[in-house]
C-alpha cells in the first residue's frame, strides 16, 4: 500500500513538472506583444517598426537605427497579430536620398518571395525562399515597414 502511494505521488510530480515544461516553452514561442520578431539561436527578438513616408509618389523610409543580426543568425521569423498578410512583402532596402535633416532615406526594392505559414491563432511564421546575403531589408505591410540589418 505504501509503495502504491509513492508511485502516485512520483507520477503526479512527473505529470506536474512536464506541464511547467510545456507551459515554459509555449510562452517562449508565443510573443506577448503584436509585431514581427526575429527568430534566432536566441529566441525571439522583437523588429521595430518604421514609417512609411510619400513624397510625391515616391514611397520610402527614413533609417532609425534599424535591428542588426549576424550573418545565419535568422532561422525564421514570427509575426504575430491581427493583420491581414495578404499583402505582405518583404523587399531589400536600396539608398534613396539624403533628407534635409542629413538622416538617410531608403526606397523599397524588389520584392523576396517568402513562404508564410499560418501556426497560431493571430501567429504566422515566415521563411524567405533561398539565402539571405548581408544588407538592408524590411518587412512591408500597410503602412509600416519593419526594417533591419544583416550584417
Amino acid at each position: 500500500m505504501k509503495s502504491v502511494k509513492i508511485a502516485c505521488i512520483a507520477l503526479l510530480a512527473l505529470v506536474l513538472f512536464c506541464a511547467s515544461l510545456v507551459a515554459a516553452r509555449q510562452d517562449q514561442e508565443r510573443p506577448k506583444e503584436f509585431g514581427v520578431y526575429a527568430k534566432t539561436g536566441s529566441g525571439l527578438q522583437r523588429i521595430a517598426p518604421n514609417i512609411l513616408f510619400d513624397q510625391n509618389g515616391v514611397l520610402y523610409v527614413e533609417s532609425n537605427g534599424p535591428q542588426r543580426f549576424p550573418l545565419g543568425g535568422i532561422q525564421y521569423f514570427v509575426i504575430y497579430g491581427k493583420d491581414d498578410l495578404t499583402y505582405l512583402t518583404l523587399n531589400p532596402m536600396l539608398f534613396f536620398q539624403q533628407s534635409p535633416l542629413g538622416g538617410s532615406r531608403f526606397v523599397l526594392g524588389k520584392e523576396i518571395p517568402i513562404e508564410v505559414k499560418r501556426t497560431g491563432e493571430m501567429l504566422y511564421s515566415v521563411k524567405p525562399q533561398g539565402l539571405f546575403g548581408r544588407g538592408y531589408y524590411g518587412f512591408w505591410l500597410d503602412d509600416l515597414v519593419w526594417d533591419f540589418i544583416i550584417e
